[in-house]
């Protein structure tokens, strides 16, 4: 039997890094600390893995703007 793993590479895996790339300046988080923060008040007990706090920072490091939000629609 064999396993592999998958990567970043793969189509879900950047799927979900462009993920982070949009949600974590849209929602104002400047540090792996707060993205922890948020994540662990999902999954109570729950620790990043280092690979994942590196990536994240990754993100960070990137500086990437907020994104603008949409106009409010005219409900009429």
């Amino acid at each position: 039997m064999r396993i592999t793993a998958g990567t970043c590479a793969c189509p879900l895996g950047r799927r979900a890094l462009e993920d982070l790339e949009t949600l974590i300046p849209a929602i104002g988080l400047t540090s792996v600390d707060d993205v922890e923060a948020l994540y662990e008040s999902f999954y109570p007990g729950d620790e990043l893995t280092a690979r994942t706090a590196a990536i994240i920072q990754a993100v960070l490091d990137q500086g990437a703007p907020k994104p603008t939000a949409p106009a409010r629609p005219d409900l009429g």
